[in-house]
């Protein structure tokens, strides 16, 4: 599952030993931060309030259900609703990064919030040092502004789309905490998502047709990365030139 939220070439750069490209890709670096450090939280999480039986699924159940939510893949070998609610966000947040750009994997990828942190960083600097100029790199590539505004224009569309397809589904008559999370395992694609309804023990057969519905669009969006989707529906698209 991990090596499926890679980006495909690495995986081509470890079968032909090229490990040293691996290690220069920011992104992979972001990807494995946020996926371990998860796994860390939780594992401290349950040890601390007791939530497992023995030691051994302890870590194995951890790192399965974790790697499947950050890589979004679907899959889910226990209730992890029953770790608590702190792990649930853990859960949440990690399933809306997703994975690296160019892997199978959803989510807004690590790319960008590799890009997006860079910046903020150069945004601070900045205040700090007006007269200063600071360059944010991406495999020590300069990145445009350009770039970082594209960047924080998908974000600001990413969220937008969330905010407005939650509350469409929960006119459907689900609880707050499903329709958020039904919302977010659409357009990551990840599956199981956060509540009793729809998480790892549930399904979505209970959802109208109008809830349905709306999850097809969920998932369309997050798969083709909305703007793809969302510029067939624009006039001048289908406009002769």
């Amino acid at each position: 599952m991990v090596l499926s939220a890679l980006p495909l070439f690495s995986v081509v750069f470890l079968l032909t030993g090229q490990t040293e490209k691996i290690k220069k890709d920011s992104q992979i670096k972001t990807f494995l931060s946020y996926w371990l450090g998860a796994i860390l939280l939780v594992l401290i999480y349950r040890l601390a309030t007791g939530a497992f039986t023995d030691t051994y699924s302890l870590i194995t159940n951890t790192v399965f259900n974790i790697s499947s939510i950050a890589t979004t893949t679907g899959l889910s070998n226990e209730n992890y609703e029953l770790w608590g609610k702190a792990v649930s966000a853990i859960f949440f947040f990690i399933m809306a990064l997703g994975g690296c750009a160019g892997s199978t994997s959803g989510g807004i990828k690590a790319f960008r919030i590799n890009i997006l942190f860079k910046s903020l960083i150069r945004h601070i600097k900045t205040k700090l040092s007006p007269h200063a100029i600071f360059v944010p790199k991406f495999n020590q590539e300069p990145v445009s502004d350009e770039t970082i505004l594209n960047i924080s224009g998908f974000l600001v569309l990413w969220l937008s789309c969330f905010v407005v397809l939650s509350f469409l589904l929960s006119l459907s008559g689900v609880d707050f905490e499903t329709a958020l999370s039904g919302v977010l395992t659409g357009i990551t694609n990840t599956g199981p998502g956060i509540g009793k309804t729809i998480g790892p023990v549930g399904n979505f057969s209970s959802l109208t047709g109008y809830g349905k519905a709306i999850m097809c669009l969920s998932m369309m969006l997050g798969r083709l990365e909305f703007l793809t989707l969302i510029v067939l529906f624009l006039p001048s698209t289908w406009k002769r030139k």
